[in-house]
């Protein structure tokens, strides 16, 4: 009786494919931790990018805060040393200090990832050549009221009561806690607002 030919794998073959995926795997999960860092910062600069956008569409829209249809509506980020700068706020700018946030003014306070705080807000000053930033706020607001998307920003140092900052642009810095990425969300005067991977 003749036996047929047998089929299958050898050991070795199958530790050589084994090896293989084993290095593979550990390639992957050895870059794991900053794919996770990177996508807590792009997430974190796409939201406050969302957000500043939200508040120019309810100053835009006939939406109104309170039963109020004259409110500005604008964005708030504190980071001062009584500042929280993994959070940043929506706000109706309902009374208090005009076109600043103040306490009982939020809609919304956005938490970024633990991974993920704000650095710096900086004024960009274009004037300059090269473009210079003057990176000394520790707490600003943007705000936008209607009917046409008048932009107001002000901004504080230290304790100091908030000062109208004219028109400009402005870059607020998302940073990685360990340093290593950053991302810049612009406001430009125009309106318009980017996204920005080199340093503010």
């Amino acid at each position: 009786m003749k036996t047929g030919a047998q089929s299958g794998f050898t050991v070795i073959e199958l530790l050589v494919v084994i090896s293989i995926m084993a290095i593979m795997s550990g390639i992957v999960l050895a870059d794991y931790p900053q794919f996770n860092r990177l996508t807590s910062l792009e997430r974190g600069a796409q939201l406050m990018a969302l957000t500043m956008r939200e508040s120019e569409t309810r100053a835009m829209s006939a939406r109104g805060s309170a039963g109020v249809f004259t409110n500005r509506f604008g964005m708030h980020v504190d980071i001062s040393s009584t500042g929280n700068p993994r959070q940043y706020i929506l706000f109706a700018d309902t009374g208090g200090a005009a076109n600043f946030y103040d306490l009982g003014e939020e809609l919304f306070i956005h938490t970024l990832s633990p991974q993920v705080r704000i650095n710096k807000i900086c004024r960009l000053l274009r004037d300059a050549n090269p473009v210079t930033g003057e990176c000394l706020y520790e707490r600003l607001s943007i705000t936008f009221e209607r009917p046409a998307p008048v932009i107001s920003v002000y901004g504080a140092i230290g304790g100091n009561p908030p000062d109208d900052l004219g028109t400009g642009d402005f870059e607020i810095e998302l940073i990685t806690v360990d340093g290593s990425l950053l991302r810049c969300v612009a406001v430009w005067s125009t309106g318009a607002i980017s996204i920005e991977s080199n340093p503010c």
